[in-house]
C-alpha cells in the first residue's frame, strides 16, 4: 500500500545471522558447591558464565582449586580463562609471588595488564611492579594500567625517579 509515513516513522526489524556460527554450548546450571565444574566454567564462551562461576569460586572459599588456577594462570596460553583464574586467586587471597612474576612477564597483554590490576599495593607488590617492566611494555593499555598503579604506591625514593624518568 502507498503511505507517505512508509519508511520514515516506523522502521524494519531484521535479524542477521551467520550462517558458518557454531551452536552455543548447552547451558547446565552451575553447582555452587561443585569446584571442579566451576573451574571448567571459567573457560566458558558465555562472559556472563566466566564471571558467575568466578564469583561462585570466591564466595565459595574453594581453596582446594588454588593449585589449578595457579596452572592456569602460568600456563601462558593467551586463554580468557587465565585471566578469570587470576582474579579468583586474587578474591582468594592465593596470589604467590612467583604466580604473579609469571603472569606479569606473560605473552598476552591481558594478562599482564590484569596482573598489574591485581598487584597489592604493599612492600611486595612494589617489588613484583618493579621487576615486571610494565612501565615500558608495547601494548599501550598495560603500560597505562601500570601507571595507574604506580598512583597507589606510597611515595619511594624508587618511584620519584622513576617519575622523573617519565617526565
Amino acid at each position: 500500500h502507498e503511505n507517505d509515513l512508509r519508511d520514515h516513522a516506523r522502521g524494519r526489524i531484521y535479524r542477521v545471522v551467520w550462517r558458518d556460527a557454531k551452536n552455543p554450548a548447552a547451558l547446565q546450571k552451575l553447582n555452587p558447591t561443585d569446584a571442579t565444574q566451576l573451574t571448567k566454567a571459567l573457560n566458558s564462551d558465555v562472559q556472563e558464565r566466566r564471571l558467575f562461576a568466578q564469583r561462585l569460586l570466591v564466595e565459595g572459599k574453594h581453596t582446594a582449586t588454588i593449585d589449578g588456577l595457579k596452572k592456569l594462570v602460568t600456563a601462558n596460553d593467551g586463554s580468557v580463562e587465565a585471566l578469570h583464574a587470576l582474579w579468583t586467586l586474587q578474591g582468594l587471597n592465593a596470589c604467590d609471588d612467583a604466580t604473579m612474576t609469571s603472569a606479569l612477564l606473560a605473552k598476552d597483554a591481558r594478562l599482564r595488564r590484569n596482573a598489574v590490576r591485581a598487584l597489592k599495593a604493599d612492600e611486595s607488590g612494589q617489588k613484583l611492579y618493579f621487576g615486571s617492566g610494565t612501565v615500558n611494555d608495547p601494548d599501550l593499555v598495560t603500560r597505562l594500567a601500570s601507571l595507574v598503579k604506580l598512583t597507589e604506591f606510597n611515595t619511594t625514593p624508587e618511584i620519584q625517579t622513576l617519575v622523573k624518568k617519565l617526565a
